[in-house]
C-alpha cells in the first residue's frame, strides 16, 4: 500500500532558476533514524512523495523490487514478530516492527526500478548483520550511476522486529533517476528494506522540476 507524505511546496519560480537546478546536479540525505514518515527529511518530504509501505503485501505498479520477496508477519516461517518492518506500520511506535510488511533478500543487495524517471528517490535499511558497509547507489536514464552514499549499520543482530538501526537514506535529483541499488559488505548475509519513497514529475515534469529546483537551490544556499 502507498501513501503520501508532506506537502507540495508552492513557489513561483522563473526559467532562469529551473536552468540553474538542472546545472546543481543532486542532493543526497544522510541515513537518518526513521520510525515513522514524519521522521522523512522536511527537504524531501516538500516533494510530496509516494511512500510504498507493503503493508497491503503487494508493491506499487511502478516499482520493480528484486531480488527478495515481500515479507509479512510470520511470514514462509511462521515465526513470530521475525520480519523488520517501520515501527509505525503495525500501529503504535513501540521498538517494534514485528507485525508490519517489509521486504528481503537472503543475500547482500536490492535493487529498485522506477518504470518512469523520478526525481526524488530514498528507502528505509531495516535489518541486516552486524557491522556491515551499506551502500546506496542511484542511476539515472542513461543507466549511469549519479552517485552513492555509503554508512557503518548500527544493526544489533537481532531479527524479530526490533527499529534502532532503521535508517531513512536518499536523493534528490533533477537529472531523474531510474533505479536504486542498496547493497551492503562486510561478511554476513540478508537485507531488508521498507518505506521505498519517490516523487514522480506530476501534474507536470516542468512543474515538479520546478519544485525541485527551489528545493535544491535553497538547501545550497543554506
Amino acid at each position: 500500500m502507498q501513501t503520501r507524505g508532506g506537502l507540495i511546496l508552492l513557489a513561483t519560480i522563473g526559467l532562469m532558476v529551473l536552468s540553474s537546478a538542472v546545472n546543481a546536479g543532486s542532493i543526497w540525505f544522510e541515513p537518518t533514524a526513521y520510525l515513522s514518515s514524519a521522521d522523512m527529511p522536511s527537504d524531501f518530504a516538500k516533494m510530496n512523495p509516494v511512500i510504498e509501505n507493503f503493508e497491503d503485501g503487494s508493491a506499487d505498479p511502478m516499482l520493480n523490487i528484486y531480488p527478495g520477496k515481500i515479507l509479512g508477519p510470520g511470514h514462509d516461517s511462521g515465526i513470530k514478530d521475525v520480519t523488520d518492518s517501520v515501527d509505525a506500520d503495525d500501529g503504535p511506535i513501540d521498538g517494534s516492527g514485528g507485525q508490519g510488511h517489509s521486504f528481503f533478500y537472503a543475500l547482500n543487495e536490492i535493487s529498485v526500478e522506477f518504470s518512469d524517471p523520478v526525481v526524488a528517490a530514498g528507502l528505509v535499511f531495516t535489518d541486516g548483520p552486524q557491522n556491515m558497509t551499506l551502500k546506496l547507489e542511484a542511476f539515472d536514464t542513461d543507466g549511469s550511476s549519479i552517485g552513492d552514499i555509503a554508512w557503518d549499520t548500527t544493526a544489533d543482530e537481532v531479527y524479530t522486529g526490533t527499529t534502532g538501526e532503521d535508517r531513512f537514506v536518499g536523493l534528490l535529483s533533477n537529472d531523474g533517476v531510474s533505479k536504486l541499488v542498496i547493497s551492503q559488505s562486510g561478511g554476513g548475509m540478508g537485507i531488508e528494506i521498507d518505506h521505498v519513497t519517490f516523487a514522480i514529475p506530476e501534474p507536470s515534469t516542468a512543474g515538479m522540476l520546478l519544485i525541485a529546483a527551489v528545493v535544491l537551490v535553497c538547501r545550497r544556499r543554506r
